[in-house]
């Protein structure tokens, strides 16, 4: 009784595993715009102080803007 029981728990975990790994087909519509040279975007950032604080967060912002187009 206990060696099916081991069998049902060990066949239960091997399906939820593989059901997690399965990759599902993209649904709807699946074009990306295109990506134009157009006025920067506005993006909301949240973060701790302490980045604030030290200034690094305006070392990466900067960088971080010039690369994606991007307003903070």
């Amino acid at each position: 009784m206990r060696n099916l029981f081991v069998k049902i728990i060990f066949v239960s975990i091997m399906i939820s595993i593989f059901a997690g790994c399965v990759q599902q087909a993209p649904t709807g519509n699946t074009t990306t715009p295109a990506l134009t040279a157009s006025a920067p975007q506005e993006l909301r950032l949240a973060t701790t102080t302490s980045t604030c604080d030290s200034k690094l967060l305006d070392v990466l912002n900067k960088k971080f803007e010039e690369t994606n187009n991007v307003k903070y």
